[in-house]
């Protein structure tokens, strides 16, 4: 699975390749590009002592009232989970 986030601390997007494994069930700290931070995306295992955090990163944002967008890639294009939104490869703007 793919994250994308921008750092708070240094505004720089961070784009990774992640395991679904390691995101649903174990540990997964990422560091930023731009200003070395480490962030903390997942803790199924609560060896980290936050629990204010939850078990992932969407769980602490929506505790925090921000926003988490989930989108998934298919054949067709990209879309919102709840298919609200949809980019088709046809949505690009080039004429052929």
């Amino acid at each position: 699975m793919t994250l994308a986030f921008t750092c708070k601390k240094c505004d720089t997007r961070n784009i990774y390749k992640i395991s679904r494994v390691a995101y649903y069930q174990g540990i997964v700290i990422c560091t930023c590009s731009g200003c070395q931070s480490r962030h903390l995306i997942a803790d199924n295992k609560g060896l980290l002592d936050f629990p204010e955090f939850g078990r992932n990163i969407e769980d602490y944002m929506e505790s925090q009232g921000e926003s988490v967008q989930r989108l998934v890639l298919s054949n067709t294009g990209v879309s919102t989970q709840d298919s609200s939104t949809r980019l088709s490869p046809d949505d690009s703007g080039n004429e052929s």
